[in-house]
Formats: structure tokens, sequence, C-alpha cells
């Protein structure tokens, strides 16, 4: 079932983000920025939060988020929880054997998909919040 949804949310990523490209040649897009996002909040999980750097780095994940998300916007935190939980899951699959990494990196994506549903429209937090991205 999540990878029946996963698929669905996918798809209509990629619709959208053809729709709104001038030249759907260009590489550019939110879904690239989203990238830097996770690395940055990775940063920032890695820094005592008293540090300058930890400070910089937040402000920095903030500014960028907000191109994204609105920033007062009820979807601001779980936004932040879902780019989170696929950056965690992703650097955990990289100390994985293959069997372990590739679920996990199916774990990943689909927190990373339910972002991308959450901040399209395409699914609510309620939904978010009922989704199980573990290997249970």
């Amino acid at each position: 079932m999540a990878q029946k949804n996963t698929k669905h949310i996918q798809q209509k990523i990629e619709q959208a983000d053809i729709a709104k490209k001038a030249n759907p040649l260009d590489l550019s897009s939110d879904q690239d920025l989203t990238i830097g996002i996770m690395n940055l909040l990775a940063i920032e999980g890695a820094t005592p939060p008293d540090s300058n750097l930890h400070q910089m780095v937040s402000d920095m994940r903030a500014q960028l988020l907000t191109r994204i998300v609105p920033a007062n916007s009820d979807l601001l935190e779980m936004s932040i929880r879902l780019l989170g939980l696929a950056m965690g899951y992703m650097d955990a699959a990289v100390h994985q054997s293959a069997p372990d990494s590739y679920k996990t990196y199916d774990m990943a994506y689909g927190a990373y998909s339910a972002f991308w549903g959450l901040n399209m429209g395409l699914i609510g937090i309620a939904d978010v919040e009922k989704m199980q991205f573990d290997s249970n």
C-alpha cells in the first residue's frame, strides 16, 4: 500500500516539476534544493547547539526551506522532520550491507516522497502521521 502511494506521489511531483519549468531540460529545481537542506540538517545535528557554526547553519537551513515551505506554515515542522528522517535513513544505508541498505533507502525515499506529497497538497499532516517509515 505504501509503495503504491509513493509511486502516485512521485508521479504528481514529476508532473508538477515539469509543468513549472520553462525549459524541461533545466536540471535546477526545488528537489535539488532539498538535498542541500538535508545536508544542512545533518550538519546542524552534528554541531554543538551553542556554537556559531550551528547558528549559522540553522539560519541558512531555515532561510532556504522557506523557498519551498511557507515560513509560518503548519507544514514547516513536519517538513523538517521528513527531510531529517530521509537524510538519516540515507546516512544509515551507506553503512549497511546490500540487502539492508536497499530497505533503508526505500524508507528514505518514502519519507522524501511524503515531504513532497505534503508540500504539494497531495496528502495532509494527519496522513503523514499515519505513515510508517520503518522496516516493521
